[in-house]
């Protein structure tokens, strides 16, 4: 018999799964740009770059977070199926583990970068690099 089996007749399930280490997952969208370069945004917290995207709330799945934090950060999404990378990064500071899933994005035209609204409460710029 299995350390999970002999653990899990000594408490019940819903005990065992809330006891379980959390961790932080975000869904992220790589957007082509024209001139083989890609969408980045500033983000308000943070000093460095990132693609649009965010955290993952609750039990929303992967490609609709994705999507939302693309509408949230954007002003619209154009987000494929397509899953491109999982990055794990470990804890470090007062930062627990997070998980990033990395999905492809469309080709954004020049029309579609001008087109961006910069939300003054989420981010400080974009640019295609």
């Amino acid at each position: 018999m299995n350390a999970f089996v002999i653990y899990m007749n000594h408490i019940p399930p819903e005990e065992y799964y809330a006891s379980l280490p959390k961790k932080r997952c975000a869904a992220l969208v790589v957007y082509p740009c024209p001139n083989n370069t890609v969408l980045i945004v500033e983000p308000l917290y943070r000093h460095d770059w990132l693609f649009p995207g965010g955290l993952v709330e609750g039990d929303e799945p992967l490609l609709a977070a994705a999507k939302r934090e693309s509408i949230e950060e954007i002003g619209f999404e154009k987000v494929t199926d397509e899953l491109l990378v999982v990055n794990y990064i470990k804890a470090f500071g007062h930062k627990t583990e997070a998980i990033h899933f990395v999905f492809k994005g469309e080709p954004l035209t020049q029309e579609d970068i001008h087109s961006i609204r910069i939300p003054a409460d989420k981010l400080t710029s974009t640019k295609c690099v």
